[in-house]
């Protein structure tokens, strides 16, 4: 038994060191494929992703807020709030409708910096998909 907690303890922090080291330089690429094929580091990459603000992330992020799985939902909705891209609005927006209460929450602070950070045009295609999300509902 401790021989398996020792081995699994070590992993993670290979794991750890591996995603620090791609984050500190920068290595967008190799940290959405790990987004994309690593299920047991994606909370990682996507936290890396989101530190880096590289628009290439955007949509692979904007994909993994699909995931079955609300800790990631959760991770990638404040790592698209770390992005200044466009792109991240209609997607955070439509998290505000997730059946998990903290992926909602999330977006929903991910949409607050959004609002007060991005320029006037980003701050009126959000105001107008929340607009659509408000009529949508009965």
């Amino acid at each position: 038994m401790s021989l398996n907690f020792g081995k699994m303890l070590s992993d993670v922090v290979s794991d750890v060191s591996r995603i620090s080291k791609m984050e500190e330089n920068r290595d967008v690429e190799g940290l959405i494929r790990i987004l994309k094929e690593e299920k047991n580091n994606r909370n990682s990459a996507a936290l890396a992703l989101g530190d880096i603000g590289d628009a290439r992330a955007v949509e692979p992020l904007i994909q993994a807020l699909k995931d079955k799985n609300a800790g990631v939902r959760r991770v990638v909705a404040d790592a698209l709030g770390k992005i200044k891209d466009e792109r991240v609005i209609e997607p955070l927006i439509q998290a505000l409708e997730d059946r998990d209460d903290d992926v909602r929450f999330r977006a929903a602070e991910a949409l607050t910096k959004a609002l007060e950070h991005y320029d006037e045009d980003t701050q009126e295609a959000a105001r107008k998909a929340l607009e659509k999300i408000r009529f949508k509902k009965p």
